[in-house]
């Protein structure tokens, strides 16, 4: 069973944004004395990618985007805290939408999520990190968190406020390791994995 964490990517995201958004979220998250330093750059062995396609191949149909940008075609995200080894991945793919039309009938559109996990590690900090990832970007684009394994929360889809209001630990840290050990105490894990 894959456990990830899912965001609809309206728009294009900087690196930057998603960095300062998502220290800012697992602070949040882990009721953290300050902003651990999240630090996002492009895994460089991972292809732009359409799934829709051959794998590993780029459509050319869609631009790819500028280098700093998260985007439909663009290749996956690995962000990781400052001077730890944990790394999640923000993989973007698009998939077709059924949208209302104005006489009543639908058609279908791409639309694009983006899937955030853990890469290799299973460690408590590679789930608060994925949670802090997916908070940034959920907020940043104004979209909904969809956790269709029930690791995270109880919810199948929930909003960043809701999000937060569930896994957000009550007591103040001034440790990672502490913080995240009791971030992952406090999911819901209707899953149980083994390392």
């Amino acid at each position: 069973m894959s456990v990830s964490l899912r965001v609809w990517l309206k728009r294009p995201v900087p690196l930057v944004e998603i960095e300062s958004s998502a220290s800012a979220a697992l602070r949040e998250l882990l009721n953290f004395d300050r902003d651990p330093l999240v630090r996002a750059g492009f895994d460089i062995s991972s292809q732009p990618n359409d799934f829709s396609t051959e794998p590993w191949s780029i459509d050319p149909r869609r631009p790819v985007c500028s280098p700093d940008l998260l985007s439909a075609n663009s290749r996956w995200v690995l962000c990781s805290v400052e001077e730890h080894e944990e790394v999640v991945s923000v993989m973007p793919y698009s998939i077709p939408v059924q949208l209302p039309t104005d006489d009543g009938s639908y058609q279908f559109a791409d639309g694009t999520r983006a899937s955030i996990a853990w890469h290799f590690r299973r460690t408590p900090l590679c789930f608060a990190l994925s949670a802090g990832v997916t908070l940034g970007l959920a907020r940043l684009l104004d979209s909904e968190i969809v956790d269709t394994a029930g690791f995270f929360t109880t919810s199948i889809e929930s909003t960043s406020d809701e999000f937060c209001r569930v896994l957000r630990l009550s007591t103040r840290h001034t440790d990672l390791e502490s913080a995240t050990s009791a971030f992952y105490a406090r999911m819901s894990k209707s899953v149980q994995l083994t390392k």
